[in-house]
């Protein structure tokens, strides 16, 4: 079976932006053990880095539907399945 280029990119940026959400969620789990002000003032930026260094590479730049969606995807699924575990 032999799939599209198209469909090909389209999987690929998913999983790409599945791992930001994962990456993301991770990063404020870090700054909330830590809790302090210097904390909250760094996640910002770095998130913001995260996401746009991660959209770059999973469609050079291009905001779309499901990247979106794959990234918050990936941001619950960690929330739910792992910090519960990691706690």
């Amino acid at each position: 079976m032999e799939f599209s280029d198209l469909v090909v990119s389209q999987a690929r940026a998913v999983l790409i932006m599945a791992a930001a959400g994962i990456l993301v969620q991770s990063a404020w789990q870090v700054k909330c053990y830590i809790g302090k002000l210097f904390a909250e003032i760094c996640f910002w930026p770095v998130a913001a880095l995260i996401v746009s260094s991660f959209m770059y590479y999973s469609t050079f730049g291009k905001i779309t539907a499901y990247g979106m969606a794959a990234f918050f995807t990936g941001l619950l699924l960690w929330k739910k399945i792992c910090c519960g575990i990691i706690r």
